[in-house]
């Protein structure tokens, strides 16, 4: 397949939250395990709590409980989005990065990725991205567990040579997430 057009863009503060969406998103089973455990411990904190396994009057006085009652939804909502702490803090932290605000020019040849950002050059063999995560926004290709390239839809000229550059980016790097 013929590589895409070099792209142009500048990496603004809306790619770095789109990026944190990316990297700190846990998986379905991640978010499952992780609400999983909130629950078991919310039990184990109930039977230290009430000097062994609650009895039904117990259960009954909980529910009963407002407080309670809302500490354990509160802990376990917490458990399913605590992720988003991650986005935040990088978020706020966007001037920090090498890259904030800088122009990205990547170049897409057949045996790797080749990235400039105002003079750093750096090259990336397509074997070194462990995956591949399409969005509406563009495209993240993760080189670690806490490192990924941003290639984002806007810096196609058309749509036509987005879905061109799409293709191509399936084929080199076929192990996508959802």
């Amino acid at each position: 397949m013929t590589p895409p057009d070099p792209i142009t863009y500048r990496f603004e503060r809306a790619d770095c939250w789109r990026l944190g969406r990316v990297i700190y998103r846990p998986s379905l089973v991640a978010r499952l395990r992780r609400l999983l455990s909130m629950a078991v411990f919310l039990l184990i904190g109930l039977a230290l709590g009430s000097g062994g396994w609650p009895t039904a009057r117990m259960w009954a006085a909980f529910v009963r409980t407002p407080e309670l009652v809302a500490i354990a939804a509160a802990a376990l909502v917490l458990s399913q989005f605590s992720h988003y702490v991650g986005i935040v803090v990088l978020w706020a932290r966007f001037r920090s990065l090498a890259i904030a605000d800088k122009t990205v020019t990547l170049v897409f040849d057949d045996d790797a990725l080749r990235a400039d950002v105002e003079g750093t050059s750096s090259i990336v063999p397509w074997k070194n991205f462990i995956s591949r995560i399409d969005t509406q926004d563009g495209v993240f290709l993760k080189i670690g567990r806490w490192e990924a390239v941003t290639i984002p839809r806007r810096a196609f000229a058309d749509d036509a040579s987005w879905r061109a550059a799409l293709a191509f980016l399936r084929e080199k790097v076929p192990h996508g997430e959802a």
